[in-house]
């Protein structure tokens, strides 16, 4: 009985640890109290909160920011984690890819001033690392790792792949919903012995981890020269075309921006009302420039917006006939695209309402359904003229490590104006 409870122990152990490295990471809050949680490279623009976390080895300048609606200073820390090109996590260990002590107390912060709700506001510039691939920035609590707070993602490449995007928009009336991705890759500068089996690509849309599409497989392997070709005819490479992103601006609480329908100064935190929307999933296409989902924190009122920019409750409505008996998000990169409750719309008199807690600035945003696809766009349309941004990541399996490094990333705007 005893040698049978010890192979059952041992069963379920190492159950429990295929599980664990079976886990995908991805960007997580635990703490609501945690507020407009941003991961930038430090470029000298004011756009730079803008980028996504992926920068090259030779040039690491990420920074974090943070508010904590707590108003008292609490101890926070930071750790890395190395992930697998699917984001599952890696089997190295630290000294593998980072040289010094891998825990950081997050010591820079600045209380807020004259602002409805108080709140501590933290930055923290990450070390450096000394292998390019998918990596983890996971917050805690007193130095507790169970006292778990939030953990993002960020990527570090090194320049060693080329990647050749090749545009080709939808012809017909069904691909024209569509943006098809096709692309290259010339591995001349890598070690790559096999590389229909070590070499993984993804591509994604608007930064959005949610819906990429990953381990594509080559149309064409030319070993002499080598170069990989992805050309794809069964929609592998096609994304929803989607349509420019709404949008509201706040950055000023005394006089209120670009579809603020009024501001309620009456109350502490303040509300503000979001013109009213209406579905536009048959309209004609209208081109505009927007920030692709993203958003710009601005305090045009009193300056710096970390430590004097507002939270107020944002109310956007939807005016619809039928609700498409499903359910409705307000979404955007600042909700990291996810379909949670807080970001779900309810009937309130002739509209569907949600209401976000944001800080002072410039928003994108849209309305997800819980259809998948293009039909998650049910109340956008899908327009191929759409302007979006798309990110191509290609990794090699490292043969003596099993470490993914990212060794060729491209960033690109197609249909750019």
């Amino acid at each position: 009985m005893a040698a049978k409870n010890c192979k059952l122990a041992i069963l379920f152990l190492l159950t429990s640890l295929s599980s664990f490295s079976q886990e995908i990471r991805v960007n997580k809050k635990w703490d609501e109290l945690i507020q407009s949680i941003r991961l930038y490279p430090d470029y000298q623009i004011e756009t730079k909160q803008l980028y996504p976390p992926v920068v090259p080895l030779e040039e690491q300048n990420l920074i974090l920011e943070f508010d904590d609606l707590r108003n008292d200073r609490e101890n926070y820390y930071a750790k890395l984690f190395y992930c697998n090109y699917d984001w599952t996590p890696s089997r190295l260990h630290d000294l593998d890819f980072i040289s010094i002590y891998n825990e950081f107390n997050i010591t820079d912060y600045s209380y807020s001033s004259n602002t409805h709700i108080p709140y501590v506001h933290y930055k923290f510039g990450l070390p450096t690392v000394k292998i390019p691939g998918n990596y983890i920035l996971f917050v805690y609590r007193n130095g507790d790792q169970t006292e778990k707070v939030f953990e993002s993602r960020f990527c570090v490449f090194n320049r060693l792949a080329e990647i050749n995007p090749i545009i080709r928009p939808g012809q017909n009336t069904i691909s024209r919903s569509f943006q098809q991705i096709n692309f290259g890759v010339s591995y001349m500068n890598a070690d790559v012995p096999d590389p229909l089996t070590s070499i993984h690509t993804v591509m994604s849309q608007n930064n959005r981890w949610d819906q990429i599409k990953s381990d594509m497989k080559p149309s064409k392997h030319d070993t002499y020269r080598k170069q990989l070709e992805y050309v794809f005819y069964d929609g592998e490479g096609s994304f929803p075309a989607g349509n420019e992103f709404r949008f509201v601006d706040f950055t000023s609480a005394n006089y209120p921006g670009q579809n603020t329908d009024y501001l309620d100064r009456g109350q502490k935190p303040m509300h503000l009302f979001v013109m009213p929307d209406k579905p536009r999933t048959f309209d004609a296409y209208a081109q505009y420039n927007d920030l692709n989902g993203g958003a710009v924190l601005e305090n045009r009122d009193y300056g710096s917006v970390e430590t004097t920019g507002q939270y107020l409750w944002v109310h956007f409505r939807l005016k619809v006939e039928n609700t498409l008996n499903q359910k409705i998000w307000v979404a955007g990169a600042w909700s990291d695209w996810k379909k949670d409750d807080k970001y779900l719309l309810h009937q309130n008199g002739g509209f569907l309402e949600g209401t976000v807690l944001l800080k002072q600035g410039f928003y994108n945003y849209m309305y997800l359904t819980e259809s998948i696809s293009d039909r998650e766009n049910e109340i956008e349309g899908n327009h191929t003229e759409t302007e979006n941004m798309y990110q191509i990541f290609v990794y090699n399996r490292q043969f003596s490590t099993g470490a993914d490094w990212l060794i060729g990333y491209t960033r690109f705007n197609l249909n750019q104006r």
